[in-house]
């Protein structure tokens, strides 16, 4: 097993996952659709209606059979057994952080992310006088931000190395 850097979901390998993310802001949430993929094969549609309801793959059923053994094995970074849609979810955060971290290192910029009493989080990023990625400066200066009201924890990514440490913002 392996664990994915961005959930801490362990997965049996690492070729499955989602790409192509695309959302639209709803009044009552986000709708997403996004490819899942095995190595380069596409394995279905991920799909979220963003109205509440569950996060599911659109897919044929020997595709599904596939995606299904796949999900079957993974588990929560606490060793619990997951549900498919668990599953999806945790594929479509673990492309949006990388997405997230990729735009921001280009810009210069350093990501943290801050959750709630619920573990739900929400992310930004800051950047350092020097105009550049330094991992250690960073987590230097991370203490010093201004968490979101609610935030019970921090956490700030240093790099593909160190992967998400903890931080006790002001």
């Amino acid at each position: 097993m392996i664990t994915l850097p961005h959930t801490g979901m362990q997965a049996p390998h690492n070729r499955m996952r989602a790409t192509n993310l695309n959302e639209v802001d709803l009044d009552c949430g986000v709708a997403f659709t996004a490819l899942l993929c095995e190595g380069a094969a596409v394995v279905g549609t991920i799909v979220n209606e963003g109205q509440g309801g569950p996060t599911y793959l659109r897919a044929a059923h020997e595709a599904h059979g596939a995606f299904s053994a796949f999900a079957t094995q993974c588990r929560d970074r606490h060793g619990a057994p997951l549900t498919e849609e668990h599953v999806l979810d945790n594929l479509v955060d673990e492309h949006e952080y990388a997405r997230q971290i990729a735009s921001a290192e280009r810009r210069k910029r350093h990501v943290v992310r801050y959750f709630d009493t619920a573990d739900i989080p929400t992310s930004g990023t800051f950047a350092l006088r020097s105009g550049r990625v330094d991992y250690n400066a960073a987590w230097k200066a991370a203490p010093r931000l201004t968490a979101p009201a609610g935030a019970v924890r921090a956490e700030i990514w240093m790099g593909d190395d160190r992967g998400w440490v903890a931080f006790t913002p002001a």
